[in-house]
């Protein structure tokens, strides 16, 4: 994923894309051994996602 997404197909395959990894990530959690700092990295890769999304919504108008 290192090109920029310009299309709004690219757009969308790079949010698909990154919202399987976000849901591998958390899948993968443990509850006996998940610590603070894996709900660090979910948040980041959320915040990350919504300034993403932001992105490509102010693209599309």
């Amino acid at each position: 994923m290192g090109r920029a997404a310009q299309t709004k197909e690219q757009q969308l395959i790079y949010l698909k894309l990154r919202t399987k990894l976000l849901a591998q990530v958390v899948e993968t959690m443990d509850s006996e051994t998940a610590e603070p700092s894996d709900l660090d990295n979910v948040l980041k890769m959320l915040n990350d996602l919504k300034i993403k999304v932001q992105r490509f919504h102010d693209d599309w108008i």
